[in-house]
């Protein structure tokens, strides 16, 4: 094996370029035990689009002090609003898996990122 071929070797597969990301804004400012929203917005990459056919989820973690009252999909402007209510004050930690696809014309993705955030409860 030749010193190039060693080195390919070693450096594995090359890396996939994303198909996506996600920008969150958590909300500037929430009080205690009342309903918060945070927005998730679905950017997608390098020649991929969002899949406006998918069912777009978020799936928050069980948090003792946190109720999820359920989130929304906007397919025009490819935002997931999330919205919440915390029992605690403070900086609260919201955390969970959004559930969501995008598709190049040969080929569709689902995937499950872990997204968190820390909200100011007051």
């Amino acid at each position: 094996m030749g010193p190039s071929l060693l080195i390919l070797a070693l450096m594995g597969e090359p890396a996939e370029a994303p198909s996506f990301r996600v920008d969150v804004t958590p909300p500037a400012s929430c009080k205690r035990a009342t309903t918060c929203e945070a927005k998730l917005k679905l950017v997608a990459l390098n020649g991929y689009k969002v899949n406006e056919e998918y069912p777009f989820k978020f799936v928050g973690d069980a948090v003792p002090s946190i109720t999820f009252e359920g989130s929304t999909f906007d397919k025009t402007t490819k935002t997931m609003t999330v919205k919440f209510k915390s029992d605690a004050a403070g900086k609260v930690n919201v955390s969970g898996l959004f559930k969501l696809s995008v598709c190049t014309s040969d080929v569709c993705k689902i995937e499950k990122p872990k997204i968190s955030f820390a909200a100011p409860v007051s």
